[in-house]
């Protein structure tokens, strides 16, 4: 291991004790986390890279804003003119 990823991964435990101390699990923390980097644009492999999942599927961590829904489409309205 690199020393960035023990520091990444230091970071990782010390959030994750003090979520455990406010009543979240690891799981909590990483479905925020999965649903936060979609909604920013994050590609669907690097968040599957960053979050630790097995495969891309990962709708059902995946909550999109009604704000990001209403981005996306203009964005394909300005596509077609």
């Amino acid at each position: 291991m690199e020393v960035h990823e023990r520091r990444h991964a230091g970071q990782l435990h010390e959030s994750h004790e003090e979520s455990r101390n406010r009543g979240l699990t690891f799981h909590d923390l990483r479905h925020e986390a999965t649903s936060r980097l979609c909604e920013k644009g994050i590609p669907v492999m690097t968040v599957q890279a960053i979050t630790w999942h097995k495969s891309t599927q990962m709708r059902r961590y995946t909550h999109i804003s009604g704000k990001v829904l209403v981005d996306a489409v203009r964005r394909v309205d300005a596509v077609r003119g």
